[in-house]
């Protein structure tokens, strides 16, 4: 027979038996887990805003090329095409 030890911890008593360890372990992972996961939201978040910052810098700086384009080879004028229609059509 397992011999069961309640063991306060102040907060909680933790039952030390192999399900009692393994719970433990599990708790102590997902707390581990969750850690992680708001830092890498958090990081994610920041990368986040940085790229759209430059996204939006890349986007007028390709509007300021395109006007300077515009400016040194302006678009010809359309040629003026005449036609000739029959009116007995």
């Amino acid at each position: 027979m397992t011999h069961h030890a309640d063991v306060d911890t102040g907060h909680r008593k933790v039952v030390n038996s192999c399900l009692g360890q393994s719970l433990h372990r599990l708790q102590h992972n997902m707390n581990h887990v969750r850690q992680s996961q708001s830092r890498d939201e958090g990081e994610f978040l920041s990368w986040l805003k940085q790229w759209s910052k430059r996204s939006d810098q890349i986007a007028m700086r390709l509007e300021l090329i395109d006007m300077q384009l515009d400016r040194m080879f302006p678009a010809p004028e359309p040629e003026v095409q005449l036609r000739v229609i029959d009116a007995d059509r």
